[in-house]
């Protein structure tokens, strides 16, 4: 089962299917525009000649944090995540952009551990349920994806992205309910046709 990954609510869309991403745009019902994205390591030119760790940060991080992350840079993106943190612990696009650099690393567990903690201190953002479902049912946990999917369409009724990841989980559970019942009644045929249209 593919569910689609959010980099940020205002702008980025991932979609992840056997650990292969790409990219995409995606209008989540905010006005702040997609930043324009470059490729390479020269897309982030730096004017000091401090040591990357000692230069001032750059304006607007979390806009910063989605071009890396959509060049496929998580380890200069959870870099950077980590310094702004250190200034701004309470930043929660930061706080979230860090946990897709975790999940680009397949550091999931760590990233898990970001998108509850954000739910829990910042439930207006629709973001961290969405990727926080994605994180459980990529993992088979598909009750704990249920729930976690349900908060975040209740929290944002207008977030399409989590409502079609809740409709995929439905279909998962659907599936796994009629193989559980097949098992126990593997000769009826009208139990074996509903979840023929299911497949």
């Amino acid at each position: 089962m593919t569910l689609r990954f959010l980099v940020l609510s205002l702008s980025i869309a991932l979609w992840c299917e056997q650990g292969v991403c790409a990219t995409g745009a995606e209008n989540t019902g905010t006005s702040t525009p997609a930043p324009v994205l470059q490729t390479g390591n020269d897309a982030h030119p730096s004017t000091s000649s401090a040591p990357p760790s000692e230069a001032p940060l750059p304006p607007h991080v979390p806009l910063v944090l989605q071009s890396l992350l959509h060049d496929h840079h998580p380890q200069q993106a959870l870099a950077l995540a980590n310094r702004s943190l250190e200034e701004q612990p309470d930043d929660g696009d930061v706080l979230f952009l860090k946990a897709v650099a975790l999940t680009q690393l397949k550091h999931k567990d760590e990233a898990i551990v970001i998108l509850k903690n954000l739910t829990e201190r910042f439930p207006e953002m629709g973001a961290p349920y969405n990727n926080l479902g994605a994180l459980y049912a990529a993992q088979g946990q598909l009750d704990d994806a249920r729930a976690i999917l349900e908060k975040g369409v209740a929290s944002q009724p207008n977030y399409a992205i989590a409502f079609e990841n809740l409709g995929d989980v439905y279909l998962a559970l659907a599936r796994r309910s009629y193989a559980q019942a097949l098992k126990l009644n593997p000769t009826n045929r009208p139990l074996k046709l509903k979840a023929d249209k299911l497949n």
